[in-house]
């Protein structure tokens, strides 16, 4: 019977996803498409553009899509259970890994909360970390 305390260390680097990229462009594109086919004027549909615009900017940004600043460059889990998550920037904090995290075997979502109560999610899909830690990170969170 293993024990935690003799749990291996996870380490794992996150590249930007091109398929996080494309879904969010695609995502917003779509809807503003959509906004032409429905009895709405062209003046509030021109309106919404900026809308969707900024809103797939922040998107973009916020899941470190966006070389504007510095994103989630590495996750590391200790034997001891914390987690650590180290930015591009050279900056790391402890954060809790939260119960709201999601799992899937095509996407996994995990959502950390710092002391500072600030939420980092972090969307891990399979062009974002290599298989072994992508499967590492889920049988850990399965098993967890």
């Amino acid at each position: 019977m293993s024990s935690r305390q003799y749990a291996p260390l996870l380490r794992f680097s996150i590249r930007p996803s091109n398929l996080l990229k494309s879904f969010i462009i695609a995502v917003h594109s779509m809807t503003f498409l959509l906004l032409w086919l429905l009895p709405v004027s062209h003046f509030v549909i021109l309106l919404s553009l900026p809308v969707f615009a900024f809103t797939a900017y922040r998107n973009l940004e916020q899941h470190g899509l966006l070389e504007s600043k510095p994103r989630i460059q590495e996750i590391i889990h200790t034997s001891e259970g914390d987690w650590k998550l180290a930015w591009s920037n050279g900056t790391e904090i402890y954060a809790g890994l939260q119960a709201d995290s999601y799992l899937h075997p095509f996407i996994t979502i995990l959502n950390f909360t710092a002391d500072n109560r600030k939420k980092y999610p972090v969307v891990l899909l399979p062009d974002s970390v290599d298989p072994e830690s992508f499967r590492r990170v889920r049988v850990l969170l399965f098993c967890s």
